[in-house]
């Protein structure tokens, strides 16, 4: 499966339990989040590291410019009445209305590793294949 993997030049889209196996074979990660897509240029260990740090840092401009964003406001309602403030108000006003709102970002356990509990023992046998054939128009593979 590494050798394929390897070998294939085209975009795979991989279920795997195996972190080493996806760390060690793939160097783009496709993340598709709120609508978006996002490729990240490393392998899936590094993803992890890099999203990490986005998320701090979204969550810290998020937090900042909510604490801005109050204190403006706690401003423009504290003195919106008075004559000698109209104009710092009003311009308070316009510059709220062109910043660019910074979105929150997701919860922080989507960000982190995902783990998935079984609650029951699988057998040891799972499947049993007979009369196995692989290949196209020639045999790779037969068993019997």
């Amino acid at each position: 499966m590494e050798k394929f993997c390897k070998l294939r030049q085209k975009a795979l889209i991989v279920i795997s339990h195996d972190k080493k196996f996806i760390k060690d074979n793939f160097d783009k990660i496709c993340e598709i989040s709120k609508n978006k897509a996002k490729i990240y240029y490393c392998n899936y260990e590094k993803y992890l590291i890099q999203k990490q740090n986005e998320y701090e840092n979204q969550r810290l401009a998020f937090n900042s410019q909510q604490k801005y964003l109050d204190k403006q406001t706690e401003f423009i309602t504290r003195f919106r009445s008075q004559a000698s403030k109209a104009s710092n108000v009003q311009s308070r006003i316009k510059m709220l209305d062109k910043i660019e709102i910074i979105e929150q970002p997701e919860d922080e356990l989507t960000v982190r590793n995902i783990r998935l509990g079984i609650d029951i023992r699988l057998p040891n046998l799972i499947m049993k294949i007979q009369n196995l054939v692989i290949g196209y128009s020639t045999p790779l593979f037969t068993q019997s």
